[in-house]
């Protein structure tokens, strides 16, 4: 099965308020971390996303996707990592589970915003509905999705936690063998203002 995923679920720590994107995390991993703290280079190698890569204009970052079996909440975790960087400094990470019913994936997403709302009290939650996925050129599938932006970093983008569920249509789910989705992301700056601006 084709596991491409733009946003996709998120633990957070039900405890604390931080303004500070890595103190939050996906299956004890944040932004920030080395992916060598967890999967050797090996491992990640092996586990390039190759689609994502052949979509690329602009190199400076890839994804790498893994599943294991000791993950706890999730199917499979994203992870966003420059190119070149011999340290593995994972700049976006996701974890996300499949759907086969979008209904059920726009509820459990209802759920994880209010979770979310309650915590990130003083974030700006943006909601921006549902529009067409950028991925699919018949503008058949959908997206909905609401994000939690963090302070700006000098021009370059925001820091944010992003929540979605992603509804693709039956011809794509055919041609590339993808399943609907929920998802969320936690994303640094750095790499939001690549994806939004160089990387298509």
């Amino acid at each position: 099965m084709r596991l491409l995923l733009i946003f996709l679920i998120v633990f957070l720590p039900s405890y604390v308020f931080s303004d500070d994107i890595s103190d939050y995390q996906i299956e004890k991993i944040t932004v920030g971390d080395s992916l060598l703290d967890y999967y050797s280079e090996n491992t990640i190698k092996k586990n390039i996303d190759n689609f994502f890569l052949e979509l690329r204009k602009d190199k400076t970052f890839y994804t790498v996707e893994i599943t294991d079996k000791d993950f706890k909440e999730y199917e499979i975790l994203q992870f966003g990592l420059k190119d070149n960087d011999p340290k593995f400094i994972i700049h976006s990470v996701a974890g996300g589970n499949f759907y086969t019913n979008i209904s059920k994936c726009h509820k459990r997403m209802d759920t994880i915003i209010k979770e979310i709302s309650d915590l990130l009290k003083f974030t700006d939650k943006k909601d921006y509905g549902t529009y067409p996925n950028p991925a699919d050129p018949s503008g058949k599938s959908n997206v909905k999705t609401v994000y939690f932006d963090f302070e700006e970093d000098q021009g370059k983008g925001m820091d944010h936690i992003a929540i979605g569920c992603t509804d693709w249509s039956k011809e794509f789910e055919k041609s590339y063998n993808y399943q609907d989705n929920l998802r969320v992301v936690i994303q640094t700056a750095e790499y939001d203002f690549w994806l939004n601006n160089l990387a298509y």
